[in-house]
């Protein structure tokens, strides 16, 4: 009888050893499991590097211009205003130039823009307290036109970046009906006041989204250490946008700019 309990128990502990070695291998995770994972993971990543604190521009978003070749153009005596023109358009990556155009609409020079990494925190964009109309009202009416709010930047610049996150291609966004976007217009004296600041080192375009869910480009000078200045007091540069993009606004440009030359 004691043989028959010993054997029984063995019976027993054998197949709870049993259970547990198939439990554990029940739970055992397969290699599309773990693949699903991991790729869960890397999207997690991304997702969250875009809406990361610090944005650090890459040729996806910004194209920077020299500064001595812009100070070029703006000493040039034919500079009437400027163009951001795009040159290229691929599935997520936008190519420009800054084109110097005189008042018959004539080309005088240009510089092409470089994919230069230029730095911007977009957590303090968002925070920095907006632009006084004391202040606004103190600057010419030109200028003041062209100067957006700080979080106007910041909603720009991150519906761009979640745009991108969220699709294989910009070309909707970079047209409007079946025209691709060839260029904004830009005054001369915006590209003047931001190359010389006291700490500019260039002019930088971050792309942003506007309230059209369309590429507008967004202006702002950089320094030696490769930082956007971006804060919204008159020592250390204002924000810039508002520009007319052909198309759809090429008729209202050309008139804009023979009525100015008219005065």
């Amino acid at each position: 009888m004691k043989r028959l309990d010993v054997y029984i128990v063995f019976i027993l502990w054998t197949c709870m050893l049993s259970f547990s070695s198939c439990h554990q291998e029940s739970i055992k995770p397969t290699k599309e499991q773990v693949s699903s994972m991991t790729s869960t993971s890397t999207s997690t990543n991304k997702a969250n590097s875009y809406r990361s604190s610090t944005y650090i521009g890459t040729s996806l978003h910004t194209q920077s211009y020299h500064y001595s070749k812009v100070l070029d153009l703006l000493n040039n005596p034919l500079t009437d205003h400027f163009r951001i023109r795009i040159t290229r358009i691929g599935n997520i990556h936008l190519q420009s130039e800054l084109v110097a155009v005189d008042s018959d609409f004539n080309i005088v020079g240009k510089v092409n823009g470089s994919d230069e990494a230029i730095q911007l925190n977009l957590e303090n964009l968002n925070q920095t307290p907006p632009v006084s109309s004391e202040t606004l009202e103190g600057l010419p009416e030109t200028l003041a036109s062209h100067i957006i709010q700080p979080q106007v930047a910041f909603n720009y610049i991150q519906g761009w970046n979640n745009m991108q996150s969220m699709t294989s291609s910009i070309h909707p966004y970079t047209k409007y009906g079946d025209k691709n976007i060839e260029f904004f217009y830009v005054k001369r004296i915006v590209i003047d006041y931001i190359v010389n600041q006291s700490t500019s080192k260039g002019l930088t375009v971050f792309w942003g989204l506007n309230n059209d869910n369309k590429l507008t480009p967004v202006l702002m000078g950089h320094d030696n250490t490769q930082h956007a200045i971006s804060t919204s007091t008159l020592e250390t540069g204002f924000i810039f946008d508002t520009l007319r993009p052909c198309p759809p606004f090429c008729h209202e440009y050309e008139m804009e700019i023979l009525q100015e030359n008219r005065q």
